[in-house]
């Protein structure tokens, strides 16, 4: 009895060695941009890929299969899914990501770049926002589709939820596709006489009509 409980230890301690050496896990601070008319306050934000994303984002990313969240006070978390969240070889098998990359791009970096710079001609009547298709592709290894929209040449699944710091865009990818709007002043502000609204990142800045001062 002794020498069965032993060896189911050490089953028990291997199998969690090999998941751990399998397993991805990350954690990067947050970085900080200081605002320009509102002194004392930054815009904290996570890097993931090149595109900043506001706090409070979640996504998965259906290349890297990886799952991550932009956290308050804390910074971008990442862990695996799927094969990347740690597997045990059985024998005569092979553990295998399903391949996600044949795909026609609807929405591309050019596309948002058009759109936000279209913004700065309309956000002070109308609130900009951008639409993408759902995509599929079937799964090579297992029934079934994988669903994910694009952004910025980036995949994600089905879910995600992100703001981008840049476009100043929030976005929701579900059944229906990609869905982004803008917020703060891209979300359509109207215009105040005597003084001048301009974007502050993604914020609301109130100025007089020579620029040097907030308007009171």
């Amino acid at each position: 009895m002794e020498r069965t409980t032993n060896n189911f230890i050490v089953c028990i301690f291997l199998v969690f060695a090999v998941n751990s050496v399998w397993t991805f896990t990350s954690l990067k601070p947050l970085k900080h941009l200081p605002y320009k008319w509102l002194p004392g306050l930054n815009l904290s934000y996570c890097e993931y890929e090149g595109i900043k994303l506001m706090t409070g984002s979640n996504f998965i990313d259906i290349d890297k299969c990886i799952s991550c969240s932009c956290i308050t006070n804390l910074g971008l978390s990442c862990y695996g899914i799927g094969a990347s969240a740690g597997v045990i070889q059985f024998d005569d098998c092979v553990a295998v990501s399903d391949n996600f990359l044949q795909f026609h791009r609807t929405i591309t970096m050019k596309t948002v770049v058009v759109c936000v710079l279209l913004a700065f001609v309309v956000a002070c009547a109308t609130a900009m926002c951008i639409k993408g298709n759902m995509k599929r592709v079937p799964y090579k290894w297992s029934k079934g589709e994988l669903l994910y929209c694009e952004y910025k040449e980036m995949k994600f699944k089905v879910g995600s939820k992100f703001t981008d710091v840049d476009a100043c865009m929030r976005c929701s990818c579900d059944e229906n596709g990609l869905d982004c709007c803008g917020i703060g002043y891209y979300a359509g502000v109207m215009s105040i006489e005597g003084c001048e609204i301009v974007p502050d990142h993604c914020k609301i800045a109130i100025l007089n009509k020579n620029k040097t001062a907030l308007c009171h």
